[in-house]
C-alpha cells in the first residue's frame, strides 16, 4: 500500500534527525544516495559499517546507488534475523531489489518505513526507546499522527504476512523433489538470460569501442589534414597576396567544408562517446548482473549437488526395493513383528488386567482367609461347648449311676427287712415299750430316709429325661444347629469361590508365565516395567533387575500355591474331622440314648434274673428295639462313608478325565503343529510388504534393524563357511592321514597319532554342527516369531505344555 505525501514528509524529518550536519535530504528523492538511510541503520546497529558506502559517485551514480541501497536494506535484514526476528516478515512488503535498481519516492518511503518499524517494535529496548524519543522531540504533532498511524500500518502487515507464512507452511503438501527442480529450472532459465545479456553487452561494448577507435583515428587524420591545409592556406596567402582572393575564397569554402566535417565528426565523436558511457553503465550493471547470475550459478550448482545426492539416494531406494522384492523373508519378517507387537500390547494390556485380577483375588483370598479363620474359631467355640455338655453329661450320669446303685441296696435292704419281719411269726414275743418305741423310731427314720432318696432319684431320673430330650435345652441346642448349618452354608461357599478364585488365578499366572517366556530383550524389560507398575518392587534397568523380580514373582506364586495347597489339605482335614465327628456323634448320641433308657438296662444281669415270663418277653423286645436303633445308626454312619466314597469316585473319574483332555489336546496341539507347519511351507511367504496401520519412518526403522540382523547373519554365514573350508581342509588332512595311515599301519605312536587326528576330525565336526544348528535356530527364530496360538488360556509352546502337563494340579 503506498503511503501519502504527509507520511512521507513525516518519515522524511524523522530520518533527517539521524542525520549529520548539512547531511540532511530535502526530499524523499534524496535518500537515493542511501547516505542518510546508511546513518540511520548505523544508529540502529552500530555493528553496520557505514564505509561501505560510496561517496564517489562519477560517471556511474547509478550504480553508486544501487551499491549504497542494496548495502542498506541487507545490512537492515541482517539487523532484522538477528535483534528482531518478529519484524522479519516485513522483508516481504515491497521488492527492494527492484527498489534499487530504480529508486522511486514510494519505493524509498517504503524502504524509511521498515527503518521506523524495526526500531519502534524490536526487542531490543534502548533502540526502541531512541527510536520513540527522535518521534516525540523532534517532530510535530501531526507528524507523530503519521508515524503512529505508518507503524499501525507496518504491524498489521506484519502480522497479516506472518500469519500468510505459517498457513502456507501448515498447507505445504508439495514435493520437495518438485520444488527443487522447479527453483533449478527457473535458475537455469534466469542463468542463461543474464549470460545472454552479459554476452550481448560485451559484443555491443567491443564494437562501440572499435568504432570509437575509428572515429578518433579519423578525426586525428582530419586534423591533421586541416592542419596541413592551414599551413598551406597560409604560405599560399603569403606568396600570392590579396590578389588571388578566388582561390582564397575556394580554399576558404574547403575549409568551412572540412570545418563542418570536423563538427559532424566532433558531434558523433560526442555521441559516441556518449553511447560508450552508456555502455559502460550498462556493462556495470551487467556486470552486477554477471555477478548476480553467478550467485545463481552457486545455487544452481548447489542445487545440482543436491540433485545428484538425492538420485543417488533414489538409486539406493531402488535397489533396496529390488532387494526387498528379491528377499521375502524381510516382508515376513515385518509382518511378524508387526503381528508380534500387536500381540505385545495385547499381552501387555491382559498383563496388566491380570495383575490386577491377582490384587482382587489376593484381597478375596485374604477375606475368604479370614472368614474361615472366623468359622474355625466358632467350631471350636462350638465344640468347647460340645465338650462342656458331655462333661455335665458324664457328670449327670455318674450321678444317676450312684443313685441307682444306692437304690438298689435300699430295696434289697427293705426285701431283708420284709423278710426278717416275715420269719418272725404271727405273734411275736412283746417287747417292752422302750425297745418297742426305739425300733419303730428305727424303722421309721430308715424308710423316711429311703422315701427322701426315693425321691431324689426320681428328682435325678427327671433331669436326666429333660436332658435326654432336650426339653431344657432345645432352644440353645436348635440355635446351636442353626449356626452350625449357617457356618457350613458359608464354608461351602468360601470353599466354591475360592476354587473359582484359584482357576482363574492358575489362568492368569499361566498366562504371565507364558508371556515372560515369550517376551525377550527390550519387550521383557518394558513389560516387566508396566507390571511392576502395580507392585512393590523396583523398576528393571538391567539384566540382574530382571531376573531378580522374576525370581521374586515366581517365588511370591509358589508361596502363594503352597499357601492354597495347605488351605486346601487343612480345609479336606477339617472336612473329614467334620464328618467323624458327626459320626462319632451319632454313635455317642445312640449309646447314651441305650445306656440311659432303663428298657435298655443290658448291662445289669442280677437284675435282669426275674421268674415272670412277661419280664423275660419286655427284655427281650427291648434288646431288639436296642439293636434295632443300633442297625439305624449303623446305617447312617455306612450312608455317610458310602458318600464319602463316592466323592471320592467322582474326583477321580474328573481326575481321569481331565487327564485324558489334556492328552487329547497335547495330541491336538502337536497335530495342529505340524500341519500349520506345512500349510506354511505350501503357502509360502505373505504377499503384502507393508502392513496396514504403519508408518513409512517405522518401516525404515524396522528395515534398518533387519539390515543389521541381516549383516550379522551375513557375517555368521562367513564365520560358517570360513569353518566348512577349515571343515574341508580338515577333511583333506584326515584323507591324507588316512593314507598315511595305511602305509604306516603298525607302531603306538601312529595310533597315538590316529586317535590325536581322530579327536581333532570329531571336535571340528561337532563345531560345524553347532555352528550349523545356531544358523538354523536363528533362521527359524526370525522366520517364525510371529506365530502365536489363538488359545489365550493355554501355553503357547510345546515345552510349557509338555511342563503344564507335568506339573498339572486337579482343578475343584
Amino acid at each position: 500500500m503506498p503511503l501519502g505525501p504527509a507520511a512521507q514528509g513525516a518519515l522524511l524529518k524523522w530520518v533527517n534527525a539521524f542525520a549529520d550536519e548539512g547531511q540532511s535530504a530535502q526530499s524523499i528523492d534524496d535518500l537515493a544516495d542511501g547516505f542518510v538511510l546508511g546513518q540511520v541503520l548505523h544508529d540502529l546497529d552500530p555493528t553496520y559499517d557505514t564505509s561501505e558506502l560510496d561517496e564517489n559517485l562519477g560517471s556511474s551514480k547509478w550504480l553508486t546507488q544501487k551499491r549504497n541501497l542494496q548495502s542498506v536494506y541487507k545490512g537492515l535484514f541482517k539487523y532484522m534475523r538477528r535483534e528482531a526476528p518478529e519484524c522479519v516478515p516485513l522483508a516481504q512488503v515491497a521488492d527492494f531489489r527492484a527498489i534499487a535498481e530504480k529508486p522511486d519516492a514510494d519505493g524509498l518511503a517504503q524502504l524509511a518505513a521498515i527503518l521506523l518499524a524495526t526500531a519502534a517494535m524490536g526487542s531490543n529496548e534502548a533502540v526502541r526507546a531512541r527510536a520513540i524519543k527522535k518521534v516525540q522531540t523532534d517532530l510535530e504533532a501531526v507528524d507523530q499522527h503519521e508515524i503512529r498511524r505508518i507503524l499501525e500500518q507496518k504491524q498489521k502487515q506484519m502480522h497479516e504476512l506472518a500469519a500468510k507464512a505459517k498457513e502456507e507452511e501448515a498447507a505445504g503438501d508439495r514435493d520437495a523433489d518438485l520444488e527443487h527442480e522447479e527453483e533449478r529450472a527457473k535458475l537455469e532459465a534466469s542463468l542463461e538470460q543474464k549470460v545472454h545479456e552479459l554476452d550481448m553487452a560485451t559484443k555491443r561494448y567491443a564494437d562501440l569501442n572499435s568504432r570509437h577507435n575509428y572515429l578518433q583515428e579519423n578525426h586525428d587524420e582530419i586534423k591533421a589534414k586541416l592542419t596541413e591545409v592551414e599551413t598551406e592556406l597560409n604560405n599560399l596567402r603569403k606568396l600570392h597576396g590579396a590578389d588571388e582572393s578566388q582561390r582564397v575564397q575556394a580554399l576558404q569554402s574547403k575549409i568551412e567544408d572540412q570545418a563542418q566535417l570536423i563538427a559532424s565528426q566532433e558531434e558523433e565523436l560526442e555521441n559516441y562517446r556518449l553511447t560508450q558511457q552508456r555502455m559502460e553503465v550498462d556493462l556495470e550493471r551487467y556486470k552486477a548482473s554477471s555477478e548476480e547470475g553467478q550467485e545463481y550459478k552457486d545455487k544452481y550448482d548447489e542445487l545440482h549437488h543436491q540433485t545428484q545426492e538425492l538420485e543417488r539416494k533414489a538409486n539406493a531406494a531402488d535397489r533396496y526395493k529390488q532387494k526387498l522384492a528379491t528377499n521375502r523373508n524381510l516382508e515376513q519378517e515385518i509382518a511378524s513383528l508387526n503381528f508380534e507387537l500387536d500381540s505385545r500390547k495385547d499381552t501387555d494390556e491382559k498383563l496388566r488386567r491380570a495383575l490386577v485380577e491377582r490384587e482382587r483375588l489376593q484381597s478375596s483370598e485374604r477375606e475368604m482367609i479370614a472368614t474361615m479363620t472366623l468359622i474355625e474359631k466358632d467350631l471350636a467355640s462350638e465344640r468347647d461347648q460340645r465338650d462342656q455338655y458331655r462333661l455335665l453329661y458324664e457328670e449327670v450320669r455318674t450321678e444317676y449311676e450312684q443313685l441307682k446303685l444306692q437304690n438298689a441296696v435300699n430295696e434289697k435292704y427293705m426285701e431283708d427287712l420284709k423278710e426278717q419281719l416275715a420269719g418272725a411269726g404271727e405273734v411275736p414275743r412283746a417287747p417292752s415299750p422302750a425297745s418297742q418305741t426305739g425300733e419303730t423310731s428305727n424303722l421309721e427314720r430308715e424308710l423316711q430316709q429311703t422315701t427322701i432318696d426315693t425321691s431324689k432319684v426320681k428328682m435325678l431320673e427327671a433331669e436326666v429325661e429333660v436332658l435326654r430330650h432336650g426339653a431344657a435345652s432345645g432352644s440353645q441346642v436348635d440355635d446351636l444347629r442353626r449356626e452350625l448349618d449357617r457356618a457350613k452354608a458359608e464354608r461351602d461357599v468360601a470353599a466354591s469361590r475360592y476354587s473359582s478364585v484359584f482357576e482363574k488365578h492358575g489362568v492368569a499366572q499361566e498366562q504371565i508365565d507364558a508371556l515372560i517366556a515369550n517376551m525377550t530383550g527390550e519387550g521383557l524389560v518394558n513389560g516387566i516395567e508396566e507390571a511392576l507398575k502395580l507392585g512393590p518392587l523396583g523398576s528393571l534397568t538391567s539384566d540382574y533387575n530382571r531376573h531378580v523380580a522374576y525370581n521374586s514373582i515366581r517365588e511370591q506364586l509358589a508361596q502363594a500355591t503352597r499357601e492354597l495347597s495347605e488351605l486346601k489339605v487343612q480345609n479336606r482335614r477339617f472336612e473329614e474331622q467334620a464328618k467323624d465327628k458327626d459320626r462319632e456323634n451319632l454313635a455317642m448320641k445312640t449309646d447314651c440314648a441305650l445306656i440311659e433308657d432303663p428298657r435298655y438296662d443290658l448291662g445289669d444281669q442280677n437284675a435282669a434274673d426275674i421268674d415272670d415270663n412277661s419280664t423275660v418277653d419286655a427284655v427281650g423286645s427291648d434288646r431288639l428295639d436296642a439293636l434295632e436303633r443300633l442297625k439305624q445308626s449303623d446305617q447312617l454312619i455306612a450312608a455317610s462313608l458310602r458318600s464319602e466314597l463316592e466323592s471320592l469316585r467322582e474326583k477321580y473319574n474328573n481326575l481321569e478325565i481331565e487327564n485324558n483332555m489334556h492328552k487329547s489336546q497335547l495330541l491336538d496341539a502337536l497335530v495342529a503343529k505340524e500341519k500349520l507347519s506345512k500349510e506354511r511351507e505350501l503357502e509360502g511367504p505373505p504377499a503384502n510388504m507393508v502392513p496396514e496401520g504403519v508408518s513409512q519412518s517405522d518401516l525404515d526403522d524396522r528395515v534398518k534393524d533387519y539390515k543389521s540382523k541381516t549383516e550379522k547373519l551375513r557375517d555368521r554365514v562367513k564365520l560358517q563357511k570360513e569353518a566348512s573350508l577349515q571343515l574341508e581342509k580338515a577333511d583333506q588332512e584326515r584323507f591324507e592321514l588316512q593314507k598315511q595311515l595305511k602305509a604306516l599301519e603298525s607302531g603306538s605312536a601312529l595310533a597315538a597319532q590316529k586317535a590325536a587326528h581322530e579327536q581333532i576330525i570329531k571336535n571340528l565336526q561337532r563345531e560345524n554342527a553347532m555352528i550349523s544348528t545356531a544358523w538354523y535356530d536363528l533362521t527359524s527364530r526370525l522366520q517364525s516369531n510371529h506365530v502365536v496360538l489363538q488359545r489365550k488360556d493355554q501355553p503357547k509352546s510345546w515345552l510349557n505344555k509338555q511342563r503344564q502337563m507335568v506339573n498339572a494340579t486337579p482343578r475343584r
